[in-house]
């Protein structure tokens, strides 16, 4: 899996606690979302530990057709049942502009520089392209064997055979600007 399980486990619990977290199945696979991350799992390979997090939270394990946002209260955890195209439309909107943006012979491979901004880490798009702001808490997300990262979109993207995800960079702003002079530095692969 593409995805670290443990980071995966982590971040659901955070965004539980944070303001809340999207969770649907549809076609066999599990999305997860908290608007900075999204996670696509087949769902006869999401981890136990993730299902039994899931479970507490919602008081079942979503079904094919099911979705809920969930998110703590003072009484403890609520559960939202949603529209399945609500809850599915931004991996649709993740797929479409993979889809719309990909070139199978030159696909836009992203590396991790050794570079942090404002606590941010940095990434940059090959060769020399444009340089995206991550933050950490969500860049750690991405299991450290995947082998290889893309740009799409507004993020980082990694696809596996049973997973996939889509990690959102920091919006533009001034501290984009910053860094912009650093876009023309190749980085060493490693």
């Amino acid at each position: 899996m593409v995805i670290n399980e443990k980071a995966l486990v982590c971040q659901v619990k955070e965004a539980y606690k944070l303001g809340g977290y999207t969770v649907a199945v549809q076609g066999g696979r599990m999305m997860l979302t908290n608007g900075y991350w999204l996670a696509s799992i087949d769902e006869k390979n999401v981890p136990s530990n993730l299902l039994s997090i899931l479970a507490g939270h919602i008081r079942d394990v979503p079904k094919e057709g099911q979705a809920y946002r969930v998110y703590k209260t003072k009484e403890g955890p609520f559960a939202q049942s949603q529209m399945l195209s609500d809850a599915v439309k931004p991996m649709q909107t993740m797929h479409m502009e993979r889809d719309t943006a990909w070139d199978e012979a030159n696909p836009p491979m992203m590396l991790h520089t050794p570079l942090t901004y404002n606590g941010m880490q940095l990434w940059q798009g090959l060769p020399g392209k444009e340089i995206y702001m991550i933050d950490p808490r969500y860049s750690v997300l991405i299991d450290p064997k995947a082998e290889e990262v893309w740009e799409v979109g507004n993020g980082l993207y990694v696809q596996g055979e049973i997973s996939e995800l889509w990690v959102l960079r920091v919006a533009e702003g001034t501290a984009a600007g910053k860094i912009k002079h650093l876009e023309a530095i190749t980085w060493a692969q490693t």
